[in-house]
């Protein structure tokens, strides 16, 4: 079967020197398989399944989409353009609704998390490779330049298997235990919520998960097994920078119901080649896609638009957007706007011990983790009359 090309890409960041010892914020270039920009060889009209993993100890991945001969043409031609399908997340497939969703999508791939994507080459070989373009970042909110991640030379003929030039046209059907997570699942309450912090310290940063760090004795959440459970995840990082906490969650994946990102721009309706933000302190002249917040009533601190998250999606890493300092109109004194996530989770297997934290290696070993004790269920108890 075509799906045995599997290329794994292992990306990191190449150094000389921890980031634990030297107190930087990683701007070491990023690899692949250990190799600068390496270049990889498909056929035309060859379809591989790429498995790309981020083991990057800081930097995020911006995928920002697959290459095109010509970036100033618009559409995609196949005979030109590569195309890409997303097939999975975090080593969970996708629900069909949303792998055929995925067509071409910019992915972003923060440290710890992995994905699958279905990629096609253009129909014809190329006089020159295709660069495959990142936008290395810590926070979605300030992006780097792009930069290379690797090329692919388009060369030979196509694959006589026609099967091998053609994307999964569905995929595959989801089992039972995937399922959506739905309101009446969730029982516990009230909702736990976990904050992130990144704090200078002079020379240092001191990272904390809940205003304590990591504790081998702590236990940080206790819950049950069989239990349904919605978490907020919250980031109040504001003075060490803008640093997206990338979450990650051991043993239990999760499904993400909200995203709040005080720093999210969006389209200028009345001019596409600009960008405003999407949340205002002042009445927003454009109310259809922005949403005025007031620094007062943290319960404004949301989406107002209530948009739909992409269920059937199944992470165990996902960037909690960064805080933002915001002072109103007139005023003085900034407040500090936190970013969040809301996820849900099943926890189905492995009572026991196991912990949350950053995926940033130098956050999580400074203490930016916790423990989850995750008992047996409560069963009641026979009693005699």
């Amino acid at each position: 079967m075509w799906t045995r090309t599997q290329p794994l890409l292992v990306i990191n960041q190449l150094g000389v020197t921890p980031n634990l010892a030297r107190n930087s914020r990683g701007s070491a270039p990023l690899s692949v398989n250990g190799r600068f920009q390496p270049r990889l060889t498909m056929r035309p009209g060859e379809v591989q399944l790429w498995r790309i993993v981020n083991t990057s100890a800081q930097r995020s991945a911006l995928f920002l989409g697959p290459p095109k001969l010509d970036p100033t043409k618009p559409g995609v031609d196949p005979a030109t353009d590569f195309q890409w399908r997303q097939l999975a997340q975090d080593g969970v497939q996708f629900a069909d609704a949303n792998y055929q969703n995925s067509q071409n999508i910019s992915i972003n791939v923060a440290p710890g998390n992995r994905i699958d994507i279905l990629v096609k080459a253009p129909s014809s070989p190329g006089s020159a490779p295709y660069n495959f373009v990142v936008a290395p970042n810590v926070s979605q909110s300030d992006l780097k330049a792009a930069v290379t991640l690797l090329s692919v030379a388009v060369s030979g003929t196509a694959p006589e298997n026609v099967k091998r030039t053609q994307f999964i046209p569905v995929a595959p059907p989801f089992p039972r235990f995937l399922a959506d997570i739905t309101d009446d699942e969730v029982r516990y309450s009230p909702q736990r919520t976990f904050s992130f912090n990144s704090k200078n310290q002079g020379s240092a940063h001191q990272h904390t998960l809940n205003d304590v760090q990591f504790s081998e004795t702590g236990i940080g959440v206790t819950t049950f097994l069989n239990s349904v459970e919605e978490w907020k995840i919250v980031n109040t990082t504001v003075d060490a920078g803008k640093i997206d906490h990338p979450f990650h969650i051991h043993i239990n994946p999760f499904q993400i119901v909200e995203v709040f990102d005080p720093y999210e721009s969006i389209q200028n309706p009345t001019d596409p080649t600009k960008v405003i933000d999407k949340y205002v302190t002042d009445p927003p002249p454009f109310p259809k896609v922005q949403c005025q917040i007031n620094l007062s009533d943290p319960d404004t601190w949301k989406d107002c638009h209530n948009r739909k998250q992409r269920f059937g999606i199944w992470w165990d890493t996902f960037p909690i957007p960064t805080a933002r300092a915001m002072t109103p109109s007139g005023g003085k004194t900034a407040v500090t706007v936190p970013g969040f996530f809301r996820m849900r989770t099943r926890f189905v297997d492995f009572p026991g011990l196991w912990v949350i934290h950053c995926h940033i290696l130098a956050h999580e070993d400074r203490g930016m983790m916790t423990i989850v004790q995750l008992l047996p269920p409560i069963t009641p108890q026979m009693k005699h009359h």
